[in-house]
């Protein structure tokens, strides 16, 4: 048998304002973000797929070469040594126990029943 022809394919727009078949068609394509792309089998399902999202996509025939993205975070592997993790360098000062005290927060209920008090006594002193 011989290799299956593939296809690259890009999502170049949002699917906001699609209908429901067109996102359910996206998501059997694989293509969940945008600019997220996808290397798909060339075969007559996957064309009518792409045909009913066409003006969304971006589709060019897959060259074969493979790319790795490299991800955050990824094991570096040197010679005779053991694997190191990767790690990122924080720029975080250590904050004093001063600054993290709580501030003493304000009493409301007083305020707060001066001004009803006042309401009701003028509206008692006009109902005399």
């Amino acid at each position: 048998m011989g290799a299956a022809k593939k296809i690259h394919v890009r999502l170049k727009k949002s699917s906001i304002r699609s209908t429901k078949i067109q996102k359910a068609n996206l998501l059997g394509l694989g293509l969940t973000k945008t600019h997220k792309k996808v290397v798909l089998e060339d075969t007559a399902s996957t064309r009518g797929m792409i045909k009913k999202v066409i003006h969304l996509l971006e589709v060019k025939p897959h060259d074969g070469q493979e790319k790795k993205i490299e991800k955050k975070n990824q094991v570096e592997i040197k010679e005779g040594k053991a694997p190191v993790k990767k790690e990122k360098a924080t720029a975080k000062a250590k904050v004093s126990k001063k600054t993290t005290a709580k501030a003493p927060q304000k009493k409301a209920t007083k305020k707060t029943t001066k001004k009803v008090t006042k309401k009701t006594a003028k509206k008692a002193a006009k109902k005399k």
